[in-house]
């Protein structure tokens, strides 16, 4: 531990001590400061938001795409089309001439969409988001604790009723609290879970009019007849028919021109069959008929027939009867037996899921349907992702069996040597529930666990993150406004707004700036010099550095080597750094103690022959008087050096005594070793946080092996440790699957530091330094060299979580506690007797009995 006391961390030990400093604002006059612009912005956004009042025409627009806000108003607004539609020429024919052909606008969107798939634009931005958000799944959210919060805020809504007054300000110096966040995330799966059977249906409707026509004329040779489908009649047309021939006919039943031509699809008309009519005699069949016009909606549904004779010129009648049909395609639909289905479909396009796709009726490319035939584009195509059925299929099956998480994980060996190959039967699809229904978890993120999404882009396994953690308040100083208010609304109308400033607070902050300093001396490594000697090279010092760990879990099922055990003490784990680290601190103290004056200048002017003068220009205690607490004065410094030991040997063995009480003989074995029948701190291991961890990893091992089920690998017993004492970050997680579409097994990575401080400092300032955490398969924990440290903005750090599991642990100090016997006296760690006063008590200890007035008189006359 000597590199410890060397100077290479006194340039960022001194910057950091400089920012906890900084970190204590003067927060009243930043206040004063602010009022007034805060005030004149407030009654200048009064005034501007009055002369935007809209106007009762809000908007108008020429033909150009030009839009004008408020034209009628005190201030309009134009806004060029080209500022709309940045680009746009002012021909927009390309997109009015898909208004009403659904081909052209498929076409459109499809090419369109190509292109904003790949296109670096903020529309391809804005697409490219919303497509990638079918890859997060949609959480029961209904007991998250912020809409709980919300509901509680509504449903009380009338206590605010009485509230809305005037303040008057006051700036005071007020104890305070901050709420901060000590989270406690959880992961789990959500898997994809579709029916094994799904159906297909194809539902297609026509609308039709069965009609019968009757045209019949008595005449020598030709005559055009006119049919009128509106109103049933059969009329002569002159210019077409011999003079004086005489027309017969009808038509039943008659049709509504405004049903049938009124909105909807073109009707088809479409002849039936055609015979002969012998309404009346002479009859002469020997004639020809011609359909010179069909009945539409744009002829008035007219028919224009022609008969000719084709025997002679003599008068007969002729006639035909016909049987037609006017018909359009009123719907046409496919429908999926569940919402599942598509999906079940794509799955199985995926690799994900096994089954087949097949058309159970009327597997061709053309449907009737009441007689009417429709074929190949006259029918709607299958939805996607459905390939291979034809168009006139008018029912389609697909059977699927999902089991691509289920299956054997990779073997391996536990914490007892024995060989382990679980198997994964996927009987837990949904892990997230026991979250969801928990008022205590609040949903963070959702994303698709990497190896479990397919060629589509569809997910399969989605891995949810929850936190589960604690808000506590923390005490503190806080100097900032208080508010003589019957009401916490200042302004109406009008009126000026007076906004308070934001205060900070300071003390507990300082609190954790003061900490990342002495963490940084704890949690640090150098590569030792070529010289040797105990040198080390300070150029490859670190500060903060992690280690990499992954856990195994069954996906979907109940083999799960990543859960966080029970029984693991976090406040336990924070008072043996502080108190190792107190340790440390004291065996440094005692060394550098030995070689420095044991005795303070009021145990030596009790010598009977001293040199007053320079007793009294010494300190008047010494180093080793404040550490041991002594009020007896010792006969010499051979006395105090023989005191000094004594002392450490007792603080050492106490040490080791409350290690061992609480964390048993092992952990107190791995910090403590025995020197000729002393107790000394480990050489190798000094007050490192390091070490310290894997004491308490030695204490926690049995805790996690008892309480555990499944039987899981040492390191990742260890893992559950750190990460239920908060020193580990989720890096990222993968299927460990080898098989294209399956993921039986998950792996989660984690770098693990040795305090939660580190872990949050190297979170806080890794965005600031561009460093990454590598990926999943391969995490990045490296420290942070000295020229990092220097290069980070300390004044964005934010140590909240820290101080939050200070309070939580009871080892955050505050105004409050910070008494003096709790800071010198019984409540300091060198108390080992119990009976150590405090400094103002000592002070009044050592100095009674001593003559002062006779020590200063005579260090005077040796002067002269």
């Amino acid at each position: 531990m000597s590199f410890l006391r060397g100077p290479w961390l006194a340039r960022p030990l001194a910057f950091l001590l400089s920012a906890a400093v900084y970190w204590v604002p003067a927060t009243t006059a930043l206040a004063q400061h602010l009022a007034d612009p805060i005030s004149d912005a407030a009654a200048h956004g009064q005034s501007a938001g009055q002369a935007f009042v809209p106007s009762p025409d809000i908007a108008t627009a020429d033909s150009q795409g030009n839009i004008t806000l408020y034209p009628n108003g005190a201030a309009p607004q134009s806004i060029p089309a080209s500022e709309l539609f940045p680009g746009a020429t002012g021909d927009f024919s390309t997109y009015t001439s898909t208004y009403g052909n659904d081909a052209a606008m498929q076409t459109l969107g499809t090419d369109t969409q190509a292109i904003l798939e790949t296109q670096p634009s903020y529309p391809g931005e804005a697409y490219r988001t919303i497509i990638d958000s079918r890859l997060l799944s949609i959480p029961d959210m209904r007991s998250d604790p912020v809409w709980v919060q919300t509901d509680d805020t509504l449903n009380n809504l009338a206590t605010l009723a009485p509230e809305f007054s005037d303040c008057t300000a006051t700036t005071t110096t007020v104890p305070g609290s901050i709420t901060t966040r000590v989270p406690d995330y959880r992961t789990c799966e959500r898997l994809y879970q579709a029916p094994q059977l799904c159906t297909l249906s194809h539902q297609i409707d026509v609308d039709q009019y069965l009609v019968t026509l009757r045209a019949g004329v008595y005449f020598p040779h030709d005559a055009v007849l006119v049919a009128d489908f509106k109103t049933g009649s059969v009329t002569l047309d002159p210019s077409g028919s011999d003079p004086g021939a005489v027309p017969y006919g009808d038509v039943t039943p008659t049709l509504n021109y405004d049903a049938i031509c009124g909105s909807g699809a073109p009707y088809t008309y479409q002849t039936l069959g055609t015979w002969d009519w012998p309404f009346a005699g002479p009859y002469d069949a020997s004639f020809t008929w011609n359909v010179l016009q069909e009945p539409s909606c744009a002829n008035g549904l007219i028919a224009r027939i022609k008969l000719t004779d084709v025997g002679g010129w003599a008068w007969y009648y002729s006639g035909i009867q016909q049987q037609v049909r006017l018909w359009r395609k009123a719907s046409d639909s496919w429908q999926w037996s569940s919402p599942q289905c598509p999906d079940l479909l794509q799955a199985v396009q995926d690799g994900f899921c096994t089954g087949t796709l097949q058309c159970t009726q009327n597997n061709s490319d053309c449907a009737d349907v009441n007689g009417v035939t429709l074929c190949g584009t006259q029918l709607e195509p299958p939805p996607a992702p459905v390939q291979g059925i034809p168009n006139g299929c008018l029912q389609a099956e697909v059977q699927a069996n999902c089991g691509f998480n289920q299956g054997g994980l990779t073997c391996y060996t536990d914490a007892s040597g024995n060989l382990q190959c679980p198997q994964n039967t996927g009987d837990n699809p949904n892990s997230c529930a026991q979250y969801e229904t928990n008022p205590n978890c609040g949903f963070i993120s959702s994303r698709c666990l990497q190896g479990a999404q397919g060629a589509s882009g569809s997910c399969y396994v989605y891995e949810e993150t929850w936190d589960c953690g604690v808000t506590t308040t923390v005490p503190t100083e806080r100097t900032g406004t208080t508010y003589d208010c019957v009401g916490p609304i200042r302004c109406m109308g009008n009126d000026c707004v007076t906004q308070p400033a934001e205060q900070n607070p300071d003390f507990a902050r300082a609190v954790a700036a003061l900490n990342t300093a002495q963490f940084m001396s704890m949690d640090s490594s150098c590569a030792q010099a070529s010289q040797g000697g105990g040198h080390y090279e300070v150029n490859t010092c670190t500060v903060f550095a992690g280690e990499a760990y992954q856990c195994k879990k069954a996906v979907g099922g109940v083999v799960d080597c990543c859960k966080t055990p029970d029984g693991v003490s976090l406040a336990e784990y924070i008072n043996l750094i502080f108190k190792l680290n107190d340790v440390g601190a004291f065996d440094t103290a005692a060394d550098w103690l030995s070689a420095s004056p044991l005795r303070g200048a009021w145990e030596t002017l009790r010598d009977p022959v001293v040199n007053s003068w320079s007793s009294v220009k010494d300190w008047f205690a010494s180093a080793w008087n404040n550490l041991s607490g002594s009020t007896t004065a010792a006969a010499s410094e051979q006395a105090a050096s023989f005191s000094l030991e004594q002392f450490k040997q007792q603080m050492m063995q106490a040490a080791y005594d409350w290690v061992n009480q609480l964390f048993g003989t092992d952990a107190a074995n791995a910090l403590f070793t025995d020197a000729g029948g002393s107790v000394v701190l480990n050489e190798s291991v000094g007050a490192a946080l390091q070490w310290i961890a894997t004491a308490y990893m030695i204490y926690t091992i049995v805790i996690l092996v008892i309480n555990l089920i499944w039987e899981c690998e040492e390191r990742e017993f260890e893992l559950g440790a750190k990460r239920e004492l908060k020193l580990c970050t989720h890096v990222g997680s993968y299927c460990a699957s080898e098989l294209l579409g399956s993921c039986v097994e998950k792996r989660e990575s984690y770098c693990c530091f040795s305090s939660p401080l580190s872990r949050i400092i190297q979170a806080q300032v890794r965005p600031q330094l561009a460093m990454t955490w590598g990926s999943a398969q391969n995490p990045s924990c490296n420290g942070l060299s000295l020229d990092q440290i220097g290069l980070v903005d300390w004044s964005t750090v934010n140590l909240d979580e820290w101080i939050g599991i200070l309070n939580l642990a009871g080892k955050l100090p505050t105004a409050g506690n910070l008494t003096l016997d709790r800071v010198t006296g019984s409540g300091n760690f060198l108390n080992i007797d119990g009976n150590r006063p405090d400094a103002q008590t000592r002070a009044v200890q050592r100095i009674d009995g001593l003559d002062t007035t006779g020590a200063r008189i005579e260090a005077g006359q040796q002067l002269r």
